[in-house]
């Protein structure tokens, strides 16, 4: 709706359910010529910038693996676990290592709770 109105956009996540729907909106951006940035401000923590200065000084070596988890019981269910909390620990594996996408991605989904 924004980008249709000439208007340029903030995304909070979930920024769209599928590839196919992400394409659709930043093809429409560039279209437009217009302002699209998808927000992830943890990248911006100051424990963040520690971590960027300890990974770039090579002061623990080479990084060749990293694991991320972040619990939620929301309520939300699978949308909330991949779509809107995911994405933090998608974003944090990528940039520690340096941009480049992995090789595999893994995950584990559990229930804290007995569903009735």
């Amino acid at each position: 709706m924004c980008l249709d109105a000439g208007r340029a956009v903030l995304c909070e996540k979930s920024m769209a359910g599928n590839a196919a729907d992400t394409k659709l909106v930043l093809d429409l951006a560039r279209e437009k010529q217009l302002f699209f940035l998808h927000g992830v401000w943890s990248r911006f923590f100051p424990a963040m910038s520690e971590l960027r200065r300890v990974i770039d000084s090579g002061e623990i070596g080479e990084v060749v693996s990293a694991h991320a988890s972040f619990c939620q019981n929301d309520g939300a269910g699978a949308c909330s676990a991949t779509l809107e909390t995911g994405i933090y620990c998608a974003q944090f594996i990528q940039w520690a290592m340096g941009g480049v996408a992995p090789e595999s991605v893994e995950g584990v989904n559990f229930r804290l709770h007995e569903v009735r």
